[in-house]
């Protein structure tokens, strides 16, 4: 959970800091943590798919996800909305 926080915080300041930059965390770490943390993912490029997870990009058609305190509070995991 830790390399995900750390992924994903750092996806945020690089944003904050440059809204144009197209950082994405390194697709190794990111398949690594994916199906720890969300066995129920969508396929796709895992940087893409660990965004989507955490609610910070649409992937595909489907859209960006904003209830994930509801869904982690009910066990459920990144799967389609």
């Amino acid at each position: 959970m830790a390399v995900t926080e750390v992924l994903i915080h750092t996806y945020d300041m690089v944003r904050g800091l440059d809204h144009g930059n197209s950082w994405r965390p390194p697709a190794d770490l990111a398949d690594a943590v994916l199906p720890i943390l969300f066995p129920d993912a969508p396929p796709g490029d895992p940087p893409e798919v660990l965004l989507y997870c955490c609610g910070r990009i649409a992937l595909g058609d489907l859209p960006r996800r904003t209830d994930l305190s509801s869904r982690r509070r009910h066990g459920q995991g990144c799967s389609r909305p």
